[in-house]
């Protein structure tokens, strides 16, 4: 049984992995993908989840991730570029192209830096508040109902409750 195993009262399909890579190459440290493994497994679960949200507010994963990021940033709910694609982790030919598609839409405007005549700012429209609004408690409720039965639940809860 793998020290995951030991730790976790809902074993997975990581902890067979483990047990397995434990079994054939003992001196290899498995344990040490337990975590990467979990997050991949939670990404492939998830992502066809997210989609049929987005799909039934006719988005995409990278335009929500657009408007979520102009919305938290708060009112008047205005960002540099540079701003979205680093709070993004995108590149900027990314970031960019999702910008080009959600101002299409109406959703964000480009509109002049006071700051800085060479530059534009990012600016979430009243059209795009909406929209958000409207896909956002559907992202959440997924998510919530997700998380409950993630795999990677019981790890996370595992390593608040550790000592180390």
């Amino acid at each position: 049984m793998s020290s995951a195993r030991s730790r976790s009262i809902h074993p997975d399909a990581v902890d067979v992995i483990i047990d397995q890579w434990k079994r054939e190459l003992p001196e290899l440290a498995s344990e040490n993908m337990a975590l990467i493994g979990r997050l991949r497994r939670c990404s492939i679960l998830l992502a066809p989840r997210l989609d049929e949200v987005f799909a039934a507010h006719d988005l995409s994963n990278g335009a929500f991730d657009v408007l979520a990021t102009l919305r938290r940033a708060g009112a008047p709910y205005i960002l540099t570029p540079t701003e979205l694609f680093a709070s993004l982790m995108v590149t900027s030919g990314t970031m960019t192209t999702r910008l080009q598609r959600v101002q299409k839409r109406g959703w964000v405007e480009r509109i002049p830096n006071p700051d800085d005549a060479r530059s534009m700012l990012v600016k979430l429209t009243a059209p795009g508040v909406n929209w958000w609004k409207k896909s956002s408690s559907n992202t959440w409720t997924m998510s919530g109902v997700f998380w409950k039965s993630c795999p990677l639940r019981h790890a996370v809860s595992w390593m608040h409750a550790s000592p180390n």
